[in-house]
């Protein structure tokens, strides 16, 4: 009776250390796949088999998937209207064997999803573009196919798409808004779709396009936008994520919420409006020192800056549950290119894990690369 009581114990213990461990999550796009030694010529069932072990040895716990292309297309099987299937991974179903060989390690996978940029959509409905004040459809770089979220037959489409995704791939374990951005330039370049214009002269006849009350027009269509998103997943049963960068100031400070939410849309402080089943579940800040330091050039940018950094967001979000991410990649700015180096990057995830905070990295395809396996390792032990 008391080994049965002891057994008892120690699976309470561990099935709430389950329920309250930090995220430690690493992103994973498939469309790196195809350049990995360790991945490529490998079956699906083999490459998602070999990357969960990866993943599961380096003390990671949760996968977060790009499970959708904007410009190839889902890597799952759809036949959902206006969307295509990616030729290799797609076809092959990669998000669902991912899905299944992290299960098997005890890992979750959130599915990162686009918000409003879709190639095969934004060819066939020009109606449904984000436009400049002008009228031109709004392109601030040619890899961005962007469509209205103020348009209602696209959002209806884009409702249909996520319910599609969650009713196709129902072991994932959550679903992530990938960087919902209204404005990439903070030039008030858009969006003057006419359906948006409609509702800003709806609340404001007589007001002015790109002023003060449409900038907080059109962030709070954002924030509506998002609690659908939200709400779809939870309806499921499944967790909400979003993930923007929280943009900083030369001097290191974060720069206010509301200037980001001005200037791009997105408002970080915005969910509690939401109503309770359309809240997010964790809201991730982007942090990325080498951004910085290459765009200012000034030496509080350096791999401590992640503590000051996670402190002031999670300080911010208050009780909202909250993902600090990090970065390998390469930044290039006015003060010349930047890219941690491995020490300067596994440094971070030390202090990062001293914190205890839940975290994420980017991505699989760079630590592989830089082959970091075993340091990160020793880093998260």
């Amino acid at each position: 009776m008391r080994l049965f009581t002891a057994l008892l114990t120690f699976l309470s213990l561990n099935i709430a250390f389950a329920q309250t461990a930090p995220v430690r999550g690493l992103r994973f796009d498939p469309g790196y796949v195809y350049d990995d030694p360790a991945l490529s010529g490998k079956s699906i069932q083999q490459m998602a088999a070999t990357a969960a072990q990866n993943v599961k040895n380096a003390g990671f716990n949760t996968i977060f998937l790009f499970a959708y292309s904007p410009y190839y297309g889902a890597y799952y099987k759809t036949t959902y209207s206006m969307t295509n299937v990616e030729g290799t991974l797609g076809v092959g179903n990669f998000t669902t064997a991912l899905i299944n060989e992290a299960h098997a390690r005890g890992i979750r996978v959130i599915a990162d999803l686009p918000m409003n940029n879709f190639y095969k959509v934004w060819s066939a409905m020009p109606a449904w573009r984000m436009k400049k004040k002008t009228g031109a459809d709004y392109r601030p770089y040619s890899d961005l196919y962007l469509l209205s979220i103020f348009h209602p037959d696209f959002k209806n489409w884009y409702t249909g798409f996520v319910n599609d995704f969650l009713a196709k791939n129902p072991g994932v374990d959550g679903i992530e808004a990938f960087e919902p951005t209204l404005d990439f330039n903070w030039n008030n370049g858009a969006d003057y779709n006419p359906a948006a214009n409609a509702k800003f002269y709806a609340a404001y006849p007589t007001g002015t396009l790109g002023s003060a009350q449409w900038q907080t027009v059109r962030s709070n269509e954002l924030t509506s936008y998002l609690g659908n998103f939200f709400g779809l997943a939870t309806a499921k049963g499944k967790e909400a994520h979003v993930v923007q960068t929280w943009t900083a100031s030369s001097n290191g400070a974060l720069l206010p919420a509301a200037t980001l939410s001005k200037s791009m849309g997105f408002n970080f402080l915005g969910f509690n409006t939401l109503p309770a089943n359309q809240r997010p579940t964790y809201v991730q800040g982007e942090f990325m020192w080498a951004q910085w330091n290459s765009e200012y050039g000034t030496t509080v940018f350096n791999p401590d800056w992640i503590k000051t950094a996670a402190s002031s967001f999670l300080t911010q979000m208050g009780t909202q549950k909250s993902i600090v991410h990090t970065e390998l990649s390469e930044f290039s700015g006015s003060y010349g290119t930047i890219r941690p180096t491995s020490s300067q990057f596994l440094q971070e995830l030390k202090t990062l894990r001293s914190m205890g905070v839940n975290f994420d990295v980017y991505d699989y395809s760079q630590v592989s690369e830089l082959n970091l396996w075993s340091g990160i390792a020793q880093s998260l032990q």
